[in-house]
């Protein structure tokens, strides 16, 4: 029978059919409609893809010799035969994530990145690992096939990047512990501790050895070295080397506890920056729908008297939902002193250049920010950014730490995607307007990239940063030395 998956919450249920329930064979591969490891359809997402920068292909250096043959040679290159998914406890898992994934069902940033959180502390748990090594291919595998099945939501190779950054940090950490502990143990030995039948209290003194802070510091800088460290040879690391601890599990799992709650606690740790960047009496502007900036201005109400301008955002017209919350939020608290919100008002997105004269600020979302300060957001707002530039507006974006990437994006169409032509003209009216000639090309793009010159400030749940420091920020939280086991 089949899995159910309730190892970790989804936001939305697991699809099963009858036939599904009934059969006996694998229901991640033959109902589900998610290519089989070893089918040949697991090559139609190109490996070149830019939202695969920094996931390198998963590649085994056991796997590398031997086979002669063009059909061997060409199996070793495939990712998908070297790590047999559907034999793990944790595999049905997978495969069901990677198909809501495939059918789009999951809605907004946030919730995604949750998800995949769930996900990977749940292959964590589950997942049997001998060495560091196995443990990082693991993770790495995983997130690979993942970003092939939404690769413009950013924020899955962001948060998988990121457990990746914490597995080495804490190897790094283990072995400095290992060395610790052989250093004093070998100047025990040498002192001639130890024998005798001294063996119990010299184990029970090396228990007791821990990473002082000092030693942590350390590790750190090792783990993101400078441009500096270029002329020095750098330690190679053999993550097969050590044995995988389930003790050290445990503290990676609740590093990723603290991750979730950092995603889950990101709209209340940007809404306390509200305060200080709207004033009384300003005209603030938005564009689009976004529930990071529907907080913080409901946040600054509480404080602050101020109008609000909102760009429908068409076609999607998910401005008019962003109104739509934020009137609500006005009548709710029109009788107490919790909102101080003077108007709200709709606009076209064609009078945004007639009114950018009267804004004080421009506060939009984001769904993602690259590692130059530029910055990935609805369709329409690169026409706001120009507006607001042209006028001498400036513009601030509010948006959460996860979903910062290492990547980098240099036009308009390196991470974007089109949408149906259909939502701005039907296809019952297309013969109306003479378009079934096919002389007339209809573009929908969902996103517009902003420029890092477009953007006054970023405000993140770690406090406030230029465009020109979002690139320091990556050191902290990411792996920024080549991502390879």
């Amino acid at each position: 029978s089949a899995i159910q998956m309730t190892s970790f919450p989804s936001p939305l249920p697991v699809l099963q059919t009858a036939a599904q329930s009934k059969s006996p064979k694998s229901p991640t591969n033959v109902h589900l409609g998610i290519p089989s490891p070893s089918g040949s359809n697991v090559r139609r997402h190109s490996s070149q893809s830019p939202a695969l920068q920094g996931l390198s292909v998963f590649q085994s250096s056991k796997d590398t010799v031997g086979g002669a043959d063009g059909n061997q040679a060409g199996d070793a290159k495939s990712p998908e035969c070297k790590f047999d998914l559907d034999s793990k406890s944790y595999g049905y898992d997978v495969h069901q994530f990677e198909y809501n994934l495939r059918r789009a069902q999951h809605y907004g940033s946030s919730a995604c990145a949750k998800d995949t959180c769930y996900l990977l502390r749940h292959v964590l748990t589950k997942g049997r690992f001998d060495t560091w090594g196995e443990l990082l291919e693991s993770i790495q595998f995983i997130g690979e096939k993942l970003v092939r099945a939404r690769p413009l939501e950013l924020v899955i190779g962001n948060i998988v990047k990121r457990l990746l950054f914490i597995i080495r940090r804490e190897h790094r950490y283990f072995m400095k512990l290992q060395r610790k502990r052989e250093k004093f143990a070998a100047n025990k030995s040498g002192s001639g501790v130890g024998g005798g039948g001294k063996f119990q209290p010299l184990k029970k003194h090396m228990k007791e050895i821990v990473l002082s802070q000092k030693d942590i510091r350390e590790e750190d800088e090792t783990l993101n070295p400078s441009i500096l460290d270029i002329f020095h040879s750098r330690e190679e690391l053999n993550y097969d080397a050590g044995k995988f601890e389930s003790k050290t599990k445990s503290v990676i799992i609740n590093e990723l506890n603290l991750l979730i709650e950092e995603i889950e606690n990101t709209y209340q740790s940007i809404e306390e920056y509200s305060v200080e960047h709207i004033h009384s009496n300003e005209i603030v502007l938005t564009y689009g729908y976004s529930k990071t900036v529907l907080h913080f201005l409901k946040h600054a109400a509480k404080y602050r008297s101020f109008e609000v301008f909102i760009c429908e955002s068409a076609p999607s017209l998910h401005g008019q939902s962003m109104a739509d919350d934020l009137i609500q939020h006005v009548n709710t608290h029109k009788n107490d002193k919790n909102c101080n919100i003077q108007s709200v008002t709709l606009i076209a997105d064609s009078c945004i250049f007639a009114i950018m004269s009267r804004v004080n600020k421009v506060i939009i979302g984001t769904h993602a920010v690259f590692a130059n300060g530029g910055l990935l957001s609805h369709s329409g707002t690169h026409g706001l950014a120009l507006a607001a530039q042209f006028h001498s507006v400036p513009m601030v974006v509010v948006t959460g730490l996860y979903k910062l990437s290492t990547l980098y994006a240099y036009d308009q169409d390196t991470f974007n995607e089109h949408d149906v032509p259909s939502n701005l003209i039907p296809f019952e009216k297309q013969s109306e307007f003479h378009l079934n000639g096919g002389n007339v090309s209809v573009q929908n793009p969902v996103f517009d990239y902003i420029k890092p010159e477009f953007v006054e400030i970023f405000l993140t749940n770690a406090g406030g940063h230029a465009p020109s420091y979002m690139y320091r920020l990556l050191s902290e939280y990411y792996d920024t030395t080549e991502d390879r086991l």
